[in-house]
């Protein structure tokens, strides 16, 4: 799962933006290979910093060493594509920001380790098959408010929780077992 992000006036802003299993108000926080990020944040408003009333809008945002450099207003849980505005960075802004779907990144990552999580199950290694749905399970936590536009990565949230709750009953982890039950019924 990444971006690409072409145009911008700094070359070590552009390239490619990996994700990096970290979030920040709900959506993924991806790095480039020269300490940028892009992520969303609720930045304030410029006009309204240093007054009585602040005034902070969502966004996403292109950072290094939590500065501001690029930003663009938006509610979307996906970094746009264009719109992008200089913060501290010099102009011109990111012409360009273009992305693989959140979607598909959790359903290869995570649906991998269900396969490979499955596999052991039918070889009763049930230890390691736990340790296959918690590392996926860890890898989605943190990215609730996305399983409500897509019933795919609900599925699969509930499908982990379900085969290591299956996994924790054949270990005798009885009441692991019953909160990961549970927790399959709260996304259901």
């Amino acid at each position: 799962h990444e971006y690409s992000v072409q145009g911008c006036a700094l070359s070590e802003c552009n390239g490619c933006y990996s994700y990096s299993t970290a979030s920040c108000h709900g959506a993924p926080v991806y790095q480039n290979g020269q300490g940028w990020t892009l992520h969303r944040d609720r930045p304030p408003v410029e006009s309204t910093v240093g007054t009585e009333s602040v005034v902070s809008e969502f966004g996403w945002l292109i950072s290094k060493g939590g500065k501001p450099f690029y930003a663009v207003k938006t509610e979307d849980m996906v970094a746009p594509s264009e719109g992008w505005e200089c913060f501290l960075g010099p102009h011109p802004a990111p012409s360009s920001v273009t992305h693989t779907s959140w979607e598909t990144h959790f359903l290869e990552c995570c649906g991998g380790l269900k396969d490979a999580g499955n596999a052991d199950m039918a070889q009763a290694k049930y230890e390691h098959a736990r340790e296959q749905y918690s590392v996926a399970i860890e890898k989605m936590d943190g990215f609730d408010e996305m399983f409500g536009s897509s019933d795919k990565l609900r599925q699969l949230y509930c499908v982990l929780h379900a085969n290591r709750a299956e996994a924790l009953l054949r270990l005798c982890r009885w009441q692991d077992a019953r909160n990961d039950c549970e927790r399959v019924l709260e996304h259901e």
